[in-house]
Protein backbone atom coordinates (compact mmCIF):
# COMPACT_ATOMS: atom_id res chain seq x y z
CA UNK A 1 0.00 0.00 0.00
CA UNK A 2 2.99 2.53 0.63
CA UNK A 3 4.51 2.15 -3.41
CA UNK A 4 1.36 1.92 -5.16
CA UNK A 5 3.22 4.51 -7.72
CA UNK A 6 5.69 2.37 -8.07
CA UNK A 7 4.08 -0.94 -8.04
CA UNK A 8 1.79 0.85 -10.92
CA UNK A 9 4.88 1.93 -13.08
CA UNK A 10 5.97 -1.82 -12.57
CA UNK A 11 2.73 -2.95 -13.74
CA UNK A 12 2.98 -0.30 -16.63
CA UNK A 13 6.75 -1.93 -17.73
CA UNK A 14 5.35 -5.32 -18.12
CA UNK A 15 2.20 -3.76 -20.34
CA UNK A 16 4.70 -2.26 -22.52
CA UNK A 17 6.97 -5.41 -22.66
CA UNK A 18 3.67 -7.51 -23.84
CA UNK A 19 3.04 -4.91 -26.46
CA UNK A 20 6.84 -4.75 -27.07
CA UNK A 21 6.38 -9.26 -28.02
CA UNK A 22 3.23 -8.65 -29.88
CA UNK A 23 5.02 -6.11 -31.87
CA UNK A 24 7.86 -8.56 -32.75
CA UNK A 25 4.99 -10.91 -33.72
CA UNK A 26 3.86 -8.82 -36.35
CA UNK A 27 7.70 -7.89 -37.65
CA UNK A 28 7.93 -11.88 -37.74
CA UNK A 29 4.81 -11.97 -39.60
CA UNK A 30 5.72 -9.14 -41.80
CA UNK A 31 9.07 -11.15 -42.45
CA UNK A 32 7.35 -14.14 -43.44
CA UNK A 33 4.81 -12.30 -46.09
CA UNK A 34 8.08 -10.64 -47.71
CA UNK A 35 9.50 -14.26 -47.79
CA UNK A 36 6.27 -15.40 -49.62
CA UNK A 37 6.90 -12.21 -51.64
CA UNK A 38 10.04 -13.36 -52.76
CA UNK A 39 9.23 -17.01 -53.83
CA UNK A 40 6.64 -16.07 -56.27
CA UNK A 41 9.07 -13.48 -57.68
CA UNK A 42 11.38 -16.27 -58.33
CA UNK A 43 8.04 -18.21 -59.78
CA UNK A 44 7.02 -15.53 -62.26
CA UNK A 45 11.01 -15.28 -63.10
CA UNK A 46 11.40 -19.29 -63.82
CA UNK A 47 8.22 -18.69 -66.00
CA UNK A 48 9.33 -15.84 -67.81
CA UNK A 49 13.16 -14.65 -67.11
CA UNK A 50 15.01 -12.89 -64.06
CA UNK A 51 17.09 -9.78 -64.59
CA UNK A 52 19.27 -9.69 -67.91
CA UNK A 53 22.90 -7.98 -68.10
CA UNK A 54 23.96 -7.81 -71.72
CA UNK A 55 27.31 -8.24 -72.22
CA UNK A 56 29.24 -6.95 -75.82
CA UNK A 57 29.23 -7.66 -78.23
CA UNK A 58 33.04 -8.59 -78.32
CA UNK A 59 35.84 -10.16 -80.81
CA UNK A 60 36.84 -13.41 -79.54
CA UNK A 61 39.91 -14.84 -81.47
CA UNK A 62 41.26 -18.21 -80.43
CA UNK A 63 44.84 -19.04 -81.64
CA UNK A 64 47.67 -21.82 -80.92
CA UNK A 65 51.17 -20.40 -80.09
CA UNK A 66 54.38 -21.89 -79.58
CA UNK A 67 56.48 -20.79 -76.46
CA UNK A 68 60.31 -21.63 -76.02
CA UNK A 69 60.94 -22.69 -71.98
CA UNK A 70 64.20 -23.76 -70.12
CA UNK A 71 63.55 -27.14 -68.54
CA UNK A 72 65.71 -29.09 -66.05
CA UNK A 73 66.68 -32.43 -67.73
CA UNK A 74 67.99 -34.91 -64.98
CA UNK A 75 69.41 -37.23 -67.19
CA UNK A 76 72.09 -34.47 -68.46
CA UNK A 77 71.93 -32.68 -65.59
CA UNK A 78 71.18 -29.15 -66.87
CA UNK A 79 68.70 -27.14 -68.37
CA UNK A 80 67.87 -27.63 -72.11
CA UNK A 81 65.29 -25.42 -74.24
CA UNK A 82 61.73 -27.21 -75.21
CA UNK A 83 59.07 -25.81 -77.41
CA UNK A 84 56.00 -25.85 -75.79
CA UNK A 85 52.35 -25.44 -77.70
CA UNK A 86 49.50 -23.02 -75.63
CA UNK A 87 46.13 -22.54 -77.02
CA UNK A 88 45.29 -18.58 -75.93
CA UNK A 89 42.13 -16.07 -76.87
CA UNK A 90 42.36 -12.43 -77.72
CA UNK A 91 39.66 -10.46 -77.06
CA UNK A 92 39.06 -7.09 -79.06
CA UNK A 93 36.10 -4.55 -77.96
CA UNK A 94 34.51 -2.30 -80.27
CA UNK A 95 36.01 1.18 -80.55
CA UNK A 96 32.71 2.56 -80.70
CA UNK A 97 29.06 0.78 -79.19
CA UNK A 98 25.85 2.83 -79.60
CA UNK A 99 22.86 0.46 -78.24
CA UNK A 100 19.00 1.62 -78.70
CA UNK A 101 16.69 0.35 -76.26
CA UNK A 102 12.67 0.23 -76.58
CA UNK A 103 11.34 -1.03 -73.45
CA UNK A 104 7.58 -2.67 -72.93
CA UNK A 105 6.69 -3.29 -69.17
CA UNK A 106 3.78 -5.56 -67.97
CA UNK A 107 2.82 -7.05 -64.65
CA UNK A 108 2.83 -10.21 -63.81
CA UNK A 109 0.76 -12.06 -61.28
CA UNK A 110 1.27 -15.00 -58.29
CA UNK A 111 -1.75 -14.96 -56.21
CA UNK A 112 -2.05 -12.08 -54.75
CA UNK A 113 1.58 -10.90 -55.62
CA UNK A 114 2.14 -8.81 -59.13
CA UNK A 115 6.08 -7.90 -60.53
CA UNK A 116 6.94 -5.90 -63.34
CA UNK A 117 8.15 -7.71 -66.72
CA UNK A 118 9.71 -6.11 -69.65
CA UNK A 119 10.63 -7.02 -73.17
CA UNK A 120 13.15 -4.88 -74.80
CA UNK A 121 13.70 -4.66 -78.61
CA UNK A 122 17.88 -3.55 -79.09
CA UNK A 123 19.93 -2.40 -81.84
CA UNK A 124 23.53 -2.91 -81.34
CA UNK A 125 25.84 -1.11 -83.68
CA UNK A 126 29.68 -0.36 -83.51
CA UNK A 127 33.02 -0.46 -84.83
CA UNK A 128 35.75 -2.75 -84.62
CA UNK A 129 39.48 -1.67 -85.01
CA UNK A 130 41.28 -4.95 -86.00
CA UNK A 131 44.88 -3.68 -85.56
CA UNK A 132 45.72 -6.39 -82.70
CA UNK A 133 44.33 -9.01 -85.12
CA UNK A 134 46.24 -8.16 -87.88
CA UNK A 135 49.41 -8.06 -85.78
CA UNK A 136 48.68 -11.09 -83.89
CA UNK A 137 48.47 -12.72 -87.12
CA UNK A 138 52.01 -11.58 -88.29
CA UNK A 139 53.40 -13.09 -84.47
CA UNK A 140 56.44 -15.52 -85.72
CA UNK A 141 55.35 -17.98 -82.28
CA UNK A 142 51.57 -17.91 -83.56
CA UNK A 143 50.93 -20.96 -86.12
CA UNK A 144 47.14 -21.67 -85.99
CA UNK A 145 44.47 -19.23 -85.69
CA UNK A 146 40.71 -20.20 -85.07
CA UNK A 147 37.62 -18.78 -86.48
CA UNK A 148 36.91 -15.70 -84.49
CA UNK A 149 33.59 -15.50 -83.15
CA UNK A 150 31.54 -12.25 -82.04
CA UNK A 151 30.04 -13.00 -78.30
CA UNK A 152 27.27 -11.49 -76.64
CA UNK A 153 26.57 -13.21 -72.72
CA UNK A 154 23.20 -12.54 -71.57
CA UNK A 155 22.16 -13.45 -67.64
CA UNK A 156 19.43 -15.45 -68.86
CA UNK A 157 19.61 -16.83 -72.28
CA UNK A 158 15.26 -17.50 -71.82
CA UNK A 159 14.61 -14.21 -72.50
CA UNK A 160 15.54 -14.13 -76.43
CA UNK A 161 12.76 -13.76 -78.29
CA UNK A 162 14.09 -13.77 -81.81
CA UNK A 163 17.01 -15.02 -83.72
CA UNK A 164 19.56 -12.40 -84.16
CA UNK A 165 21.36 -12.40 -87.59
CA UNK A 166 24.91 -10.28 -87.44
CA UNK A 167 25.62 -7.86 -90.45
CA UNK A 168 28.97 -7.90 -90.50
CA UNK A 169 31.22 -5.48 -92.68
CA UNK A 170 29.43 -6.39 -96.39
CA UNK A 171 27.97 -10.06 -95.38
CA UNK A 172 25.56 -11.32 -92.86
CA UNK A 173 26.58 -14.53 -90.16
CA UNK A 174 24.07 -16.21 -88.01
CA UNK A 175 23.90 -16.46 -83.94
CA UNK A 176 24.45 -20.08 -82.30
CA UNK A 177 23.80 -20.70 -78.85
CA UNK A 178 25.66 -20.16 -76.30
CA UNK A 179 28.81 -17.44 -75.42
CA UNK A 180 31.32 -19.57 -75.78
CA UNK A 181 33.31 -17.70 -73.05
CA UNK A 182 34.24 -19.38 -70.14
CA UNK A 183 33.04 -16.54 -67.40
CA UNK A 184 30.18 -16.25 -68.56
CA UNK A 185 28.62 -18.91 -71.05
CA UNK A 186 25.01 -17.90 -71.57
CA UNK A 187 24.65 -15.66 -74.50
CA UNK A 188 24.98 -16.11 -78.21
CA UNK A 189 27.89 -15.78 -80.61
CA UNK A 190 28.52 -15.79 -84.52
CA UNK A 191 31.38 -17.41 -85.72
CA UNK A 192 33.09 -14.85 -88.84
CA UNK A 193 35.29 -16.89 -91.47
CA UNK A 194 37.09 -14.06 -92.45
CA UNK A 195 38.51 -11.14 -91.10
CA UNK A 196 39.54 -8.10 -93.56
CA UNK A 197 40.65 -4.59 -93.08
CA UNK A 198 41.73 -2.50 -90.69
CA UNK A 199 37.87 -2.19 -89.22
CA UNK A 200 34.96 -4.03 -88.93
CA UNK A 201 31.47 -2.45 -89.01
CA UNK A 202 28.62 -4.52 -87.58
CA UNK A 203 24.68 -4.34 -86.47
CA UNK A 204 22.63 -6.77 -84.77
CA UNK A 205 18.98 -6.66 -83.34
CA UNK A 206 18.31 -8.37 -79.79
CA UNK A 207 14.84 -8.79 -78.69
CA UNK A 208 15.50 -9.62 -74.91
CA UNK A 209 12.28 -10.39 -72.40
CA UNK A 210 13.81 -9.86 -68.46
CA UNK A 211 11.94 -8.52 -65.36
CA UNK A 212 12.77 -6.13 -62.29
CA UNK A 213 16.61 -5.37 -63.91
CA UNK A 214 17.89 -4.75 -67.05
CA UNK A 215 21.82 -3.99 -66.99
CA UNK A 216 24.58 -3.15 -69.57
CA UNK A 217 28.39 -3.44 -69.69
CA UNK A 218 30.40 -0.47 -71.16
CA UNK A 219 32.85 -2.78 -73.49
CA UNK A 220 33.59 -0.27 -76.01
CA UNK A 221 35.90 2.32 -75.81
CA UNK A 222 33.00 4.69 -76.71
CA UNK A 223 29.77 3.24 -75.45
CA UNK A 224 26.23 5.09 -75.67
CA UNK A 225 22.98 3.59 -74.72
CA UNK A 226 19.80 5.57 -75.18
CA UNK A 227 16.62 3.45 -73.15
CA UNK A 228 13.19 4.38 -73.65
CA UNK A 229 10.67 2.74 -71.31
CA UNK A 230 6.74 2.74 -71.13
CA UNK A 231 7.64 2.95 -66.64
CA UNK A 232 7.19 5.72 -64.67
CA UNK A 233 9.05 4.63 -61.54
CA UNK A 234 12.96 3.94 -62.87
CA UNK A 235 15.51 3.23 -60.53
CA UNK A 236 19.15 4.03 -62.40
CA UNK A 237 21.35 1.59 -60.72
CA UNK A 238 24.93 0.59 -61.48
CA UNK A 239 28.71 2.81 -61.77
CA UNK A 240 27.18 5.50 -64.01
CA UNK A 241 24.03 7.38 -64.08
CA UNK A 242 22.52 8.34 -67.19
CA UNK A 243 24.00 11.60 -68.76
CA UNK A 244 20.28 12.81 -69.56
CA UNK A 245 16.88 11.82 -68.32
CA UNK A 246 13.12 12.49 -68.91
CA UNK A 247 10.48 10.84 -66.71
CA UNK A 248 7.00 10.98 -66.88
CA UNK A 249 3.43 9.84 -65.58
CA UNK A 250 3.70 7.24 -68.36
CA UNK A 251 7.38 6.44 -69.75
CA UNK A 252 10.79 7.39 -69.41
CA UNK A 253 14.11 7.97 -71.15
CA UNK A 254 17.68 7.74 -70.59
CA UNK A 255 20.52 8.69 -72.33
CA UNK A 256 24.35 6.91 -70.97
CA UNK A 257 27.31 8.09 -72.37
CA UNK A 258 30.55 6.12 -71.04
CA UNK A 259 34.16 6.14 -72.14
CA UNK A 260 37.13 3.91 -71.87
CA UNK A 261 38.96 6.44 -69.49
CA UNK A 262 36.15 6.39 -66.80
CA UNK A 263 35.41 2.85 -67.49
CA UNK A 264 39.26 1.77 -67.10
CA UNK A 265 37.82 -1.29 -69.70
CA UNK A 266 40.59 -1.70 -71.20
CA UNK A 267 42.56 -2.83 -68.16
CA UNK A 268 39.49 -5.01 -67.02
CA UNK A 269 39.74 -7.02 -70.59
CA UNK A 270 43.31 -7.38 -70.14
CA UNK A 271 42.96 -8.71 -65.94
CA UNK A 272 39.98 -10.66 -68.20
CA UNK A 273 42.27 -12.64 -70.24
CA UNK A 274 44.60 -13.44 -67.24
CA UNK A 275 41.52 -15.57 -65.29
CA UNK A 276 39.76 -13.01 -63.25
CA UNK A 277 36.75 -11.60 -64.96
CA UNK A 278 34.76 -10.18 -62.08
CA UNK A 279 35.70 -6.77 -62.38
CA UNK A 280 34.42 -6.67 -66.11
CA UNK A 281 31.44 -8.19 -65.52
CA UNK A 282 30.60 -5.79 -62.03
CA UNK A 283 31.39 -3.02 -64.28
CA UNK A 284 28.08 -1.90 -65.37
CA UNK A 285 24.88 0.11 -65.16
CA UNK A 286 21.23 0.10 -66.11
CA UNK A 287 17.83 0.65 -64.73
CA UNK A 288 15.53 -1.03 -62.36
CA UNK A 289 11.67 -1.12 -62.91
CA UNK A 290 11.44 0.18 -59.19
CA UNK A 291 7.75 -0.40 -57.65
CA UNK A 292 6.35 3.12 -56.04
CA UNK A 293 5.18 1.68 -52.67
CA UNK A 294 6.48 -1.05 -51.37
CA UNK A 295 3.95 -2.16 -48.83
CA UNK A 296 6.04 -4.51 -47.08
CA UNK A 297 9.12 -2.19 -46.72
CA UNK A 298 6.59 0.68 -45.47
CA UNK A 299 4.88 -1.76 -42.92
CA UNK A 300 8.21 -3.30 -41.53
CA UNK A 301 9.22 0.89 -41.31
CA UNK A 302 5.79 1.88 -39.60
CA UNK A 303 6.00 -0.87 -37.11
CA UNK A 304 10.07 0.31 -36.17
CA UNK A 305 7.46 2.96 -35.29
CA UNK A 306 5.03 0.94 -32.18
CA UNK A 307 7.30 1.15 -29.07
CA UNK A 308 7.12 4.77 -29.51
CA UNK A 309 3.61 4.81 -29.92
CA UNK A 310 3.21 2.52 -27.51
CA UNK A 311 4.93 4.94 -24.92
CA UNK A 312 3.21 7.58 -25.88
CA UNK A 313 -0.35 6.23 -25.22
CA UNK A 314 1.26 5.23 -21.94
CA UNK A 315 2.89 8.62 -21.09
CA UNK A 316 -0.81 10.51 -22.19
CA UNK A 317 -2.69 7.57 -19.65
CA UNK A 318 -0.55 8.53 -17.05
CA UNK A 319 -0.79 11.83 -17.31
CA UNK A 320 -4.92 11.91 -17.39
CA UNK A 321 -4.42 9.75 -14.30
CA UNK A 322 -2.28 11.77 -12.39
CA UNK A 323 -3.25 15.72 -13.56
CA UNK A 324 -7.08 14.62 -13.17
CA UNK A 325 -7.23 12.21 -10.31
CA UNK A 326 -8.17 9.07 -11.77
CA UNK A 327 -7.70 5.71 -12.02
CA UNK A 328 -7.16 3.23 -15.11
CA UNK A 329 -6.30 -0.14 -14.23
CA UNK A 330 -2.99 -1.58 -15.70
CA UNK A 331 -5.04 -4.26 -17.66
CA UNK A 332 -7.09 -1.18 -19.86
CA UNK A 333 -3.49 0.12 -20.04
CA UNK A 334 -2.53 -3.51 -22.10
CA UNK A 335 -5.72 -3.53 -23.51
CA UNK A 336 -4.93 0.12 -25.41
CA UNK A 337 -1.43 -1.06 -26.26
CA UNK A 338 -2.59 -4.18 -27.60
CA UNK A 339 -5.38 -1.69 -30.30
CA UNK A 340 -2.26 -0.21 -31.24
CA UNK A 341 -0.49 -2.72 -31.99
CA UNK A 342 -2.69 -4.75 -33.62
CA UNK A 343 -3.01 -1.76 -36.63
CA UNK A 344 -0.09 -3.05 -38.04
CA UNK A 345 -1.32 -6.52 -38.74
CA UNK A 346 -4.56 -4.51 -39.85
CA UNK A 347 -2.30 -2.30 -41.91
CA UNK A 348 -0.24 -5.24 -43.89
CA UNK A 349 -3.37 -7.45 -44.29
CA UNK A 350 -5.56 -4.50 -46.23
CA UNK A 351 -2.67 -2.99 -47.59
CA UNK A 352 -2.07 -6.56 -49.90
CA UNK A 353 -5.17 -6.13 -51.39
CA UNK A 354 -5.56 -2.29 -51.52
CA UNK A 355 -3.07 -0.19 -51.58
CA UNK A 356 -0.74 1.09 -48.87
CA UNK A 357 -2.51 4.78 -48.63
CA UNK A 358 -6.05 3.52 -48.77
CA UNK A 359 -4.77 0.64 -45.87
CA UNK A 360 -2.96 2.98 -44.06
CA UNK A 361 -6.40 4.98 -43.84
CA UNK A 362 -8.71 1.75 -43.07
CA UNK A 363 -6.73 0.78 -40.38
CA UNK A 364 -6.03 4.16 -38.98
CA UNK A 365 -9.79 4.69 -38.50
CA UNK A 366 -10.41 1.39 -37.35
CA UNK A 367 -8.30 1.64 -34.36
CA UNK A 368 -8.94 5.29 -33.78
CA UNK A 369 -12.79 4.78 -33.28
CA UNK A 370 -12.10 1.48 -31.28
CA UNK A 371 -9.92 3.35 -29.08
CA UNK A 372 -12.53 6.73 -28.58
CA UNK A 373 -15.30 4.45 -27.70
CA UNK A 374 -12.91 2.71 -25.09
CA UNK A 375 -11.82 5.17 -23.48
CA UNK A 376 -14.72 7.13 -22.93
CA UNK A 377 -16.44 4.15 -21.63
CA UNK A 378 -13.47 3.96 -19.21
CA UNK A 379 -13.26 7.39 -18.20
CA UNK A 380 -17.10 7.81 -18.21
CA UNK A 381 -16.57 11.14 -20.39
CA UNK A 382 -17.31 11.65 -23.92
CA UNK A 383 -14.86 14.85 -24.43
CA UNK A 384 -12.05 13.23 -22.73
CA UNK A 385 -12.90 9.91 -25.86
CA UNK A 386 -12.67 12.23 -28.30
CA UNK A 387 -9.35 14.27 -27.40
CA UNK A 388 -7.35 10.81 -26.76
CA UNK A 389 -9.11 9.87 -30.47
CA UNK A 390 -7.56 13.60 -31.47
CA UNK A 391 -4.06 12.72 -30.12
CA UNK A 392 -4.29 9.33 -31.64
CA UNK A 393 -4.90 10.37 -34.74
CA UNK A 394 -2.26 12.87 -34.73
CA UNK A 395 0.03 10.33 -33.80
CA UNK A 396 -1.19 8.36 -36.83
CA UNK A 397 -0.64 11.00 -39.19
CA UNK A 398 2.86 12.12 -38.02
CA UNK A 399 3.99 8.59 -38.66
CA UNK A 400 2.52 9.10 -42.25
CA UNK A 401 4.49 11.63 -43.01
CA UNK A 402 7.80 9.80 -40.66
CA UNK A 403 7.43 7.07 -43.61
CA UNK A 404 6.52 9.51 -46.49
CA UNK A 405 9.98 11.10 -45.89
CA UNK A 406 12.63 8.74 -45.75
CA UNK A 407 15.66 11.17 -45.82
CA UNK A 408 14.33 13.07 -42.86
CA UNK A 409 13.13 10.07 -40.41
CA UNK A 410 15.33 10.26 -38.17
CA UNK A 411 14.72 13.96 -37.74
CA UNK A 412 11.38 13.58 -37.53
CA UNK A 413 11.18 10.80 -35.28
CA UNK A 414 13.96 12.61 -32.78
CA UNK A 415 11.86 14.97 -32.75
CA UNK A 416 8.53 13.75 -32.13
CA UNK A 417 10.39 11.95 -28.78
CA UNK A 418 11.62 15.50 -27.66
CA UNK A 419 8.04 17.40 -28.00
CA UNK A 420 6.69 14.35 -26.14
CA UNK A 421 9.52 15.10 -23.51
CA UNK A 422 8.65 18.86 -23.33
CA UNK A 423 4.91 18.54 -23.04
CA UNK A 424 5.38 16.04 -20.16
CA UNK A 425 7.74 18.00 -18.18
CA UNK A 426 6.13 20.75 -18.91
CA UNK A 427 3.10 19.71 -17.91
CA UNK A 428 4.12 18.24 -14.39
CA UNK A 429 6.63 20.74 -13.69
CA UNK A 430 4.92 22.00 -10.38
CA UNK A 431 3.68 18.28 -9.86
CA UNK A 432 4.47 17.11 -6.28
CA UNK A 433 5.20 13.46 -7.09
CA UNK A 434 5.14 12.65 -3.40
CA UNK A 435 1.47 13.67 -2.72
CA UNK A 436 0.71 11.71 -5.76
CA UNK A 437 1.96 8.33 -4.48
CA UNK A 438 0.25 9.29 -1.06
CA UNK A 439 -3.12 10.10 -3.19
CA UNK A 440 -2.57 6.72 -5.26
CA UNK A 441 -2.59 4.63 -1.85
CA UNK A 442 -5.02 6.68 0.05
CA UNK A 443 -7.34 5.56 -3.15
CA UNK A 444 -6.38 1.91 -3.56
CA UNK A 445 -6.63 1.82 0.25
CA UNK A 446 -10.42 3.54 0.39
CA UNK A 447 -11.30 1.28 -2.41
CA UNK A 448 -9.87 -2.12 -0.57
CA UNK A 449 -12.30 -0.53 2.44
CA UNK A 450 -15.01 -0.06 0.38
CA UNK A 451 -14.97 -3.83 -1.80
CA UNK A 452 -14.62 -4.86 2.24
CA UNK A 453 -17.50 -3.09 3.50
CA UNK A 454 -19.55 -4.50 0.75
CA UNK A 455 -18.58 -7.67 1.41
CA UNK A 456 -19.59 -8.01 4.90
CA UNK A 457 -23.11 -6.25 4.04
CA UNK A 458 -23.83 -9.04 1.17
CA UNK A 459 -22.72 -11.44 3.99
CA UNK A 460 -25.29 -10.51 6.96
CA UNK A 461 -28.01 -10.06 4.11
CA UNK A 462 -27.38 -13.90 3.67
CA UNK A 463 -27.05 -14.48 7.40
CA UNK A 464 -30.00 -13.11 8.17
CA UNK A 465 -33.33 -15.27 9.08
CA UNK A 466 -36.25 -15.15 6.56
CA UNK A 467 -39.41 -13.89 7.84
CA UNK A 468 -41.72 -16.38 9.09
CA UNK A 469 -44.70 -17.03 6.51
CA UNK A 470 -48.21 -16.52 7.60
CA UNK A 471 -49.91 -19.22 6.77
CA UNK A 472 -53.40 -18.38 9.06
CA UNK A 473 -54.93 -16.52 6.22
CA UNK A 474 -54.34 -19.40 3.43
Amino acid sequence: MKSMLGKKIVFLVISGLLAAFALTVIEDLIQERLYYQDEAKRSVAHAWSGQQQVFGPILVVPHHYREVKSVWDSKLEKYTDRTVEHRSVLYIIPDQLKLNSQMITQQRARGIFSFPVFTSEMTLAGEFDLTEYNRLKNMPNVFKIETPYLAVTLSDMRGINNKPVLNWQAGQHSFAAGSNLNFSPQGIHAPIKSLMGTRAEFAFELNLRGMDTLWFTPIAKDTKVDLAATWPHPNFVGQFLPAEREINQEQFQAKWQVSEFSSNITQHVAQCQTGDCSSLMNNRFGVSLNTPVDIYRQSIRSAKYGLLFVGLTFISFFMFEVLKRLQIHPVQYTLVALALSVFYLLLIALSEHLGFLMAYGLATSACVLLLTFYVASILGNIKWGLGFGGFISLLYVLLYVILSSEDHALLLGAGLVFSALVLVMAATRNLDWYQVSHWASEKAKAQLYRNKDESEWDEALLDEPEAPTNTANN
